[in-house]
């Protein structure tokens, strides 16, 4: 972290800060830099020398060959140490260009773009760097995932100079060797607690933008996966958007673990995400269809409690903007979403076809050895309809009261093979009738069918309709699965299919649907003439589907999760796992009681009894179950009755806001939960026996508070 303290050369602060806003207007003549220094030309430091030689070097003309690659070397010379002034520097006292100030905060800008804000309430204050981290490119490339990580070649260290002329800032960015790279506007406002900046104008010659600058902090909050806290420094760079984050927010700790700043993005937060180094990370801006045309906005504000009052910030916010809407309220809406309150999921692999071109197009070896065994380019049948009937029964028969069968690889050609046209059936996996008996599960069990609309494969009869077209005219590729390597829906054309293959079903009368990556993949853009495509209009589609799904009156799932969706999700497959100070439940703290959530077997870091399920407890997840084959389901059918009372205790708390966590030990290993019906966990990872509040706790397992 940049240390504003730091005093380069020995100079003082008015002198570093003559010097430095001397440098904005770039090359210089010897006069203008004694006029800069205010008269102390006599006593300039040996930087002022060195420039001040280098720049008369560069205006004498009759010089030699030798003299003028001299000249030149001393001119590069003096180009680094501008640029070191600037890094050495960090965030020095610059002129105040803004100034804005209410009952909650108080609000400097510089006229080097840094700046702080000052929380009445807590009486912090947040600097905001002066330098900022610059992509060379649009960061973004059209491609089904972001490429995150970021190496030196990626990035410069850009720099600002700022103007103001009422609320609006008109700032200039400079790169390397004091390039200006191009220019734009920001308009800043307070809003009760926020302050709100508006970036607009934005030059057409920058292919991203990062900005505000970062802002200094001991740790940081990301809401990726469960929940992210970074608290040592590295050199790690990485851009991050949507899949990769959950929520649209970031924020930053003080070393109390209870100050703290949040940011939270708003206009154009489908074309932003966050350039993060160390503990430094700032907003970046995308373009959109290659053109910045809206203004991108993003809200600061000081925070106190933590990461647990950075979750409650924004779930109110979440719950004033519309994208959030309580399981008690979609319970009433379709009483089968109550399924899974005190029930579970049970996950039914049915059958999948692996190909040779698998190994030969990726280069890698056969992923699982025993499926070679088996055989490739042919269908491999692991549950039929009858065993599947038989699952359930037995589930039923152990103690299972209410809960969610998932049933995967069902339609022809089995998982993944054949979307987005999936209909009819897999006839290997028994007749129409059996599978129509499944799904006419009742009451408080619902089973539902696996189907994806975010992925196209080019055996289907209607490829490439629908499929994203990149800048180039290129069909979108997305990931290699099971039916080979698919290609990327356009979420309209998506929806076309879904609503075909939702017609093609009522045959079997579903109550739910899974709808596999929609609620988590990041927005994307499509060129093709005839399907023109914004990232907003991206979300925009896939909540088009949702809300087509939920208009039908059944249950709804996907995978993983994004705020975006979830006024419409049911419940949430995910790969939530736990490490001891780095994993904090930031997505249960705002959304426990808005879906419910359950983990993909294997995410188990800790064996309860043997079922392996204290995260559950915790965190208050429903148990997901793999019957993947009929050898897997017969040889864990006793951990499955044991793993039971995890049913029980998810019936109590499934409805419950989650309304605090802290880690009761210093080494994390021990972590407590709170509830608002007035019930907390406290579960002990240790291998070794803890005492909390009076109760001894075993390794590996957990206490209920009443």
């Amino acid at each position: 972290m940049i240390c504003s303290s730091v005093k380069p050369y020995g100079l003082e602060d008015m002198e570093r800060r003559s010097l430095v806003v001397g440098l904005w207007a770039g090359p210089c003549s010897r006069r203008q830099t004694r006029r800069r220094v205010a008269g102390r030309a006599r006593q300039r430091p040996p930087l002022l020398e060195t420039h001040a030689l280098a720049v008369k070097a560069e205006n004498r003309l009759d010089r030699s060959p030798a003299i003028r690659t001299m000249a030149a070397r001393d001119a590069t010379q003096t180009r680094r140490l501008r640029s070191d002034i600037f890094f050495r520097t960090g965030t020095h006292s610059m002129p105040t260009v803004l100034h804005l100030e209410n009952d909650h905060l108080q609000v400097a800008i510089h006229d080097d773009g840094s700046g702080v804000m000052r929380d009445k309430k807590t009486a912090a204050d947040w600097t905001f760097n002066a330098i900022a981290l610059q992509d060379w490119g649009k960061i973004m490339d059209e491609t089904v995932w972001t490429r995150g990580e970021r190496n030196y070649s990626d990035y410069y260290g850009g720099r600002f100079q700022a103007t103001a002329q009422g609320d609006r800032l008109f700032v200039r960015l400079f790169g390397l060797l004091n390039e200006e790279m191009g220019r734009f506007t920001c308009r800043v406002e307070l809003d009760g607690p926020w302050v709100v900046f508006h970036i607009e104008d934005i030059d057409e010659r920058l292919p991203s933008l990062v900005f505000p600058p970062h802002v200094h902090c001991d740790s940081l909050i990301i809401p990726s996966g469960l929940g992210s806290w970074k608290r040592q420094d590295d050199q790690t760079c990485r851009f991050m958007t949507q899949a990769q984050l959950t929520m649209r927010w970031f924020g930053g700790l003080k070393a109390d673990h209870d100050t703290g700043y949040m940011a939270v993005y708003e206009d154009g937060a489908p074309d932003a995400g966050l350039y993060a180094k160390g503990l430094r990370v700032a907003p970046a801006w995308l373009k959109s269809m290659g053109r910045w045309s809206k203004t991108r906005s993003i809200r600061y504000r000081g925070v106190s409690g933590g990461y647990v009052g950075m979750a409650k910030v924004f779930r109110q916010y979440a719950q004033d903007h519309g994208f959030f809407r309580t399981l008690k309220e979609k319970i009433e809406a379709c009483p089968a979403v109550g399924a899974l309150q005190g029930g579970r999921i049970v996950s039914f692999m049915q059958s999948y076809t692996d190909f040779d071109f698998d190994v030969l197009e990726m280069l890698r070896p056969f992923p699982h050895m025993a499926r070679r065994a088996k055989g490739t380019n042919q269908l491999h049948v692991e549950l039929s309809h009858a065993d599947v009937a038989t699952i359930i029964r037995e589930a039923k028969e152990l103690g299972m009261k209410r809960g969610i069968f998932n049933l995967r690889g069902t339609f022809h050609g089995g998982y993944d093979y054949a979307h987005p046209e999936v209909w009819p059936p897999e006839p290997a996996l028994g007749s129409l009738d059996e599978l129509k008996a499944i799904m006419a599960e009742d009451g408080d069990f619902v089973a539902l069918l696996h189907d994806n609309y975010q992925d196209s494969y080019p055996r289907t009869p209607s490829f490439p309709k629908g499929v994203i077209r990149t800048s180039n005219g290129r069909l979108m590729h997305g990931g290699f699965w099971h039916g080979g390597r698919c290609y990327v829906l356009n979420p309209w054309g998506a929806l076309a299919f879904g609503k075909k293959n939702w017609e093609q079903m009522q045959v079997l009368k579903p109550r739910g649907i899974f709808a596999d990556t929609l609620a988590c993949i990041q927005p994307y853009e499509d060129y093709n003439p005839e399907a023109r495509m914004d990232r907003a209009g991206s979300y925009e589609g896939k909540l088009a589907t949702m809300r087509f799904f939920k208009e039908q009156g059944v249950v709804l799932g996907s995978e993983n999760a994004g705020d975006f969706g979830m006024y419409y999700m049911d419940f949430l497959e995910n790969r939530h796992t736990r490490q001891p100070l780095e994993t904090p439940p930031i997505w249960p703290l705002v959304f426990h009681d808005a879906a419910f959530c359950a983990r993909y077997p294997g995410g188990n870091t800790t064996t309860v009894g043997d079922a392996g399920q204290a995260e559950d407890i915790l965190w208050g997840y429903a148990v997901m179950w793999a019957a993947g084959n009929m050898d897997m389901w017969r040889k864990n059918r006793d951990a499955f009755r044991r793993s039971l009372f995890v049913d029980q205790w998810h019936a109590r708390i499934a409805l419950d806001e989650m309304t605090h966590h802290r880690y009761v030990t210093e080494d994390g290993l021990v972590e407590q939960t709170e509830f608002s019906s007035g019930v907390s966990v406290v579960a002990n990872f240790s291998n070794e026996t803890r005492e909390v509040e009076g109760e001894a706790i075993a390794p590996g397992d957990y206490v209920i508070l009443e």
